[in-house]
């Protein structure tokens, strides 16, 4: 078996899944992955699990998609991966509050539908992103149709011939709304020859620069400053939303997917029962796929189940010899002791967030026997659940292994980061309620935060007349109507 020798103390995070790649079983498991079929790696606890992810990632052809039961476990994954890979997860997000009518014609675009298309983009692109992070509760929900959204796109060149007005009559008939200035995804503006458009699935806006009915420019702008960001050869603009899909015409995830691509799944029971309890608590199933559906669609690639447990299986596996880890008091005075205890003969690695942090850890832990036997690095990266992993049998008998810690699991710090930063949109007074659509979020500046159930009228002391609003954090019960 190849061992890790414990004199090799690895400099970074990333040079982890190399290591682990040399470990008995994982070689077969690559193998069988190459040749399309499905395999299994298990023993994988705590961010053990994303290391072994960042292993196969290394080694996968084209994209890696990623499927885990739970939403709240995406911000830990996203650092784990990133710290073990080297590369950044793209995360493919799921709409809270799914609409049967999110892609019918006409329907404004949110931020999530805004990333959910930028990615499918992506995926179509020539450079794919290797690493894709996503949840069951995504996969559910469909997106437009390959073709059909192959179909609505407008691809224009600079130096290439455009009828100007043909051009702005395509974006009103594909769902944009005409404004003075280009702000949010949907919009477009005309000043002159100069047309501003803001595709769904972009990050910025696109400014075209006509001379007579030649483009003579295309750039990219800031929406906030108006500034330009860089110049383009050619743009692609799509429509605010693709046709009408019905049952037949919903498109799934994995449809996207080129050539190559592996799935990893992270504990498939888990993510069966997730995925039932968000069917069971959505109030419509129209377009949604089943929990078997999704599944069906993603062993049409390699895909490597990743669990905690054993379970039986005729698969290629890989077994990770993985312990938890003791947990800590978290107080300055006990941790270095404590540390020595847990690790008396192991390597350890902790994960700080900076390189302030790790000076600050290792005045902490100097006097302590770990650090000076050198048998302790710090280095900088996030790790979300530490974990001890066995990698033999020394000459005397003892477990050789190593121990893999985040810095804040010392002194139970919970950090809370954002998954993804999302797109900036301008916010601004409005001058009466008919500005506002029914289900728009508005902010009070009394009430704080609520979301616009409409007008409707009542009847009080045998006269008729607005109602108030509703009480903060109880919408109107009744469908609204406008007075």
């Amino acid at each position: 078996m190849p061992q890790i020798a414990i004199s090799t103390i690895p400099e970074s995070l990333s040079h982890l899944p190399e290591l682990l790649a040399r470990t008995e079983g994982f070689p077969a498991v690559l193998s069988a992955l190459r040749m399309g079929r499905s395999v299994t790696v298990d023993g994988a606890w705590g961010s053990s699990a994303a290391l072994a992810t960042a292993a196969l990632a290394r080694h996968a052809p084209r994209t890696l998609l990623v499927v885990l039961a739970h939403p709240r476990d995406l911000d830990g994954w996203i650092g784990d991966l990133h710290s073990f890979s080297g590369l950044a997860p793209v995360l493919f997000p799921a709409w809270d509050d799914f609409r049967a009518d999110a892609y019918e014609p006409n329907t404004a675009v949110d931020e999530i539908g805004g990333q959910r298309l930028r990615l499918l983009k992506q995926l179509e692109g020539p450079n794919p992103p290797p690493l894709v992070l996503t949840t069951l509760q995504a996969l559910i929900q469909p997106v437009p149709d390959r073709a059909q959204l192959a179909a609505t796109r407008r691809r224009l060149r600079a130096g290439e011939t455009a009828d100007l007005e043909e051009l702005a009559a395509w974006l009103v008939e594909q769902g944009y709304r005409h404004t003075e200035a280009v702000e949010l995804p949907g919009e477009f503006s005309r000043r002159g020859g100069i047309l501003d458009v803001f595709s769904p699935d972009a990050d910025s806006p696109y400014r075209l620069e006509f001379f007579g009915d030649e483009i003579e420019s295309l750039r990219r702008f800031s929406p906030q400053t108006q500034r330009s960001l860089d110049q383009l050869g050619e743009v692609e603009i799509m429509a605010v939303q693709a046709p009408s899909a019905g049952a037949g015409q919903r498109g799934h995830f994995c449809d996207y997917l080129s050539e190559g691509s592996w799935t990893v799944l992270v504990e498939v029971e888990e993510l069966r029962e997730q995925g039932r309890h968000y069917l069971e608590r959505v109030a419509d199933e129209r377009g949604l796929f089943s929990v078997e559906g999704v599944f069906g669609h993603l062993l049409r690639w390699p895909s490597a189940t990743i669990s905690a447990l054993p379970s039986p299986t005729v698969e290629a596996t890989c077994h990770l010899h993985v312990e938890s880890v003791e947990r800590f008091s978290g107080e300055v005075g006990r941790v270095r002791d404590e540390l020595d205890a847990v690790a008396a003969h192991d390597v350890v690695l902790i994960a700080c967030h900076n390189e302030g942090e790790c000076k600050r850890l290792s005045e902490v832990l100097a006097a302590g026997q770990l650090a000076q036997s050198d048998r302790l690095r710090l280095v900088t990266g996030r790790v979300r659940a530490g974990f001890r992993l066995i990698e033999g049998v020394g000459a005397n008998g003892s477990a050789q292994s190593m121990i893999v810690l985040g810095g804040q699991e010392l002194f139970h710090r919970e950090e809370v980061r954002q998954v993804q930063p999302r797109r900036r949109l301008e916010s601004r007074a409005i001058d009466s309620f008919l500005d506002l659509a029914e289900g728009d979020l508005v902010v009070h500046v009394s009430h704080g935060i609520a979301r616009y159930r409409g007008m409707q009228m009542v009847e009080k002391e045998a006269s008729g007349r607005d109602a108030r609003a509703p009480e903060r954090g109880r919408p109107a019960r009744s469908p609204a109507r406008h007075a």
